[in-house]
Formats: C-alpha cells, sequence, structure tokens
C-alpha cells in the first residue's frame, strides 16, 4: 500500500486529507502476516512526485535510494530489497489503485512504556479510484493520477462509510494481565 500521514482538507467541495504538495513523503508498505506468528510491516520512503517513475518501473530505484543519503549500512540495503521486489510486484502485475481508505486515528500508549499501543481508526470512508492510470500504467497516467492531489476520483455519494470503528490493539512481548482479563469479558 501508499500510505501518508496528515495532509490538509481542500478548500474546495472535498472532504478528505490529501497531501499538501509533491514533495510530502508517503510510504511504499508491505505487511506481512504470519499464522501464530507477528505481522511483519515494512517500509521506505518516496515523494509523492517520485511515484510516477516508481510505480512505472523507469525509476532505478536502488540508486535512487542510496543516492538520498538518509539511509546506510543494513538499512539500506533492506529499504532497496523492499523497494525492488515491490517495484517487480507493481509492473509484472500491473497493479494500480482501487480503493482509498481515509480515517481519523487517534492512538492511546503510556507516556512511560509502549509495552500496550490502541489505535482508533473512526470515521472510516473508501472511495473507489476510479479509471486509476486511465487501464494503462503509462509514466504520464500515473503522474496525471498522483499530481492530482484532490484526492479520489469517486464522488462522496460513491463512498462508503464503514459503519464501525477500528480497534487495533499492539503489544510488545505478551502484553499486561489486565489486557488478558478484558479480553476474556
Amino acid at each position: 500500500r501508499i500510505r501518508w500521514y496528515g495532509g490538509e482538507l481542500p478548500t474546495s467541495q472535498d472532504t478528505f486529507p490529501v497531501p499538501r504538495s509533491q514533495d510530502d513523503t508517503v510510504f511504499v508498505e508491505r505487511k506481512t502476516h504470519h499464522e501464530g506468528a507477528p505481522s511483519v510491516k515494512e517500509r521506505f520512503k518516496l515523494r509523492v512526485s517520485e511515484l510516477p517513475a516508481y510505480l512505472s518501473g523507469k525509476m532505478d530505484v536502488r540508486a535512487h535510494l542510496a543516492s538520498r543519503g538518509d539511509l546506510s549500512g543494513d538499512k539500506l540495503i533492506n529499504a532497496q530489497q523492499l523497494a525492488v521486489e515491490c517495484q517487480e510486484s507493481f509492473v509484472r502485475k500491473g497493479l494500480r489503485p482501487v480503493v482509498r481508505t481515509i480515517y481519523h486515528r487517534t492512538a492511546f500508549q503510556s507516556s512511560s512504556s509502549n509495552e500496550v499501543r490502541l489505535s482508533l481508526d473512526w470515521p472510516l470512508h473508501l472511495y473507489p479510484e476510479r479509471n486509476a492510470f486511465a487501464q494503462e500504467q503509462t509514466i504520464q497516467n500515473i503522474a496525471m493520477f498522483w499530481s492530482d492531489v484532490r484526492g479520489p476520483q469517486g464522488t462522496e455519494a460513491e463512498a462508503h462509510q464503514f459503519a464501525h470503528g477500528v480497534l487495533e490493539v499492539k503489544l510488545q512481548g505478551d502484553g499486561p494481565g489486565w489486557l488478558g482479563e478484558l479480553m476474556s469479558t
């Protein structure tokens, strides 16, 4: 997935946050769920303006990440490997955006410990990304899609408001005893 945080509410009739500019940072993420083991989230960052070249396969992402200078050693190697694997999947499988999920996240965590972190996503809206890349992943179509920061091409009427909030509990280790008691009620 491609994710960004924050954004601004546009002054137009749209009601969802959008990136502030083509220089905003977005994260390309891969989350892998394992049976009986913790999920693994890997990610690296790009600018909005760099997405067209990356998604179309025109960017030498290994060289690009190395030239930025903000990563080194194992962190750089891991980011490069993830970036190449994701880019190859995007290009080989012809992946394109089909839905945009927009929500407000409220997080709760003790200031003295990260043993338990709760996040509540609400309200949650799903917008269709109609005609994303005009069915063809040329660099021009991708650039047009990502330069139109007004947001999803679906209208407010096409949005689906998820009827519930999503509460996520993230634990470091087994978590405290009170959490087990709460979960059993």
